[in-house]
């Protein structure tokens, strides 16, 4: 039979106030009405994108019932935008009552831009190294479908590979680690979330057949850096920016590229 010594049970009490303390201040920072000021451009720009990609969703949905059975299996994708919307909206306001949101300041505006230029500089990288050893033939969906689709799937991808997996790292790491300053415990989140997708694509995507350093390369360094320019994005410059990152990129390399690819190669 354990025995819980008292000192235990002061310990465990304490830490139950100190967690009913932090649920109570965040509640407090949603109700007022200046917190929803504050951040009210990043709310606003995230329920946008929110009921745009659940319309542009359910119009490809009907056209092509097929077109998302190799990401979802027979999931209804309607349901899964919306809840993916509402999910990443709940971590969006979790960020931005544990004050780890920046607001929006029209300064960085230029700042922004510059970093968006990056994107094209990535996809052109591996349109290179698609024209020299050929990625397989159905790794883009087609022309014109494309066009609402990768749209979509930015958003989903951005929700749950970055929004999500950031909050709860900051979350995570915020309470191991309480006495750290929270601009390091912010850094260690990105460089632990911009690891999140490159794993999960080689999981599902390990091209055969393909050189060890361009696996290495692609896997180890290209999706790692995008994936850290984009939470970086994120931190500074909102939802927006880093949703805008991802379309650029796809843009260029699916939708574009991957166009001219089946023309040219195949």
């Amino acid at each position: 039979m354990m025995v819980i010594s008292k000192h235990s049970k002061k310990i465990q009490g304490e830490q139950y106030c100190s967690e009913y303390d932090i649920n109570m201040s965040m509640l407090k920072k949603i109700t007022r009405k200046g917190f929803w000021l504050k951040y009210r451009n990043q709310f606003v720009i995230y329920m946008i994108l929110s009921f745009g990609m659940i319309f542009l969703t359910s119009i490809l949905f009907l056209a092509n019932p097929q077109i998302f059975k190799f990401f979802i299996g027979p999931l209804n994708p309607i349901l899964i935008i919306i809840f993916i919307a509402l999910l990443g909206s709940a971590f969006l306001i979790v960020l931005a009552s544990g004050g780890f949101l920046e607001k929006h300041k029209s300064k960085n505006l230029k700042l922004m831009l510059i970093s968006l230029v990056i994107a094209p500089y990535l996809a052109s990288i591996v349109i290179l190294i698609d024209i020299v050893f050929r990625y397989p033939e159905n790794i883009n969906v087609l022309f014109p479908q494309s066009l609402i689709f990768y749209l979509v799937i930015a958003f989903a991808v951005e929700v749950l590979f970055h929004l999500i997996p950031f909050a709860l790292l900051l979350i995570a790491l915020t309470k191991v680690f309480h006495d750290t300053d929270r601009n390091k415990t912010m850094q260690i989140s990105i460089a632990l979330g911009s690891f999140i997708e490159p794993i999960y694509q080689m999981i599902i995507a390990f091209p055969e057949g393909f050189p060890l350093w361009n696996i290495i390369y692609f896997f180890g360094i290209h999706l790692v850096l995008f994936n850290v320019i984009q939470l970086n994005l994120f931190r500074h410059y909102g939802f927006l920016s880093m949703f805008l990152f991802r379309l650029i990129y796809y843009a260029i390399w699916h939708i574009i590229w991957g166009y001219f690819r089946l023309v040219l190669f195949f």
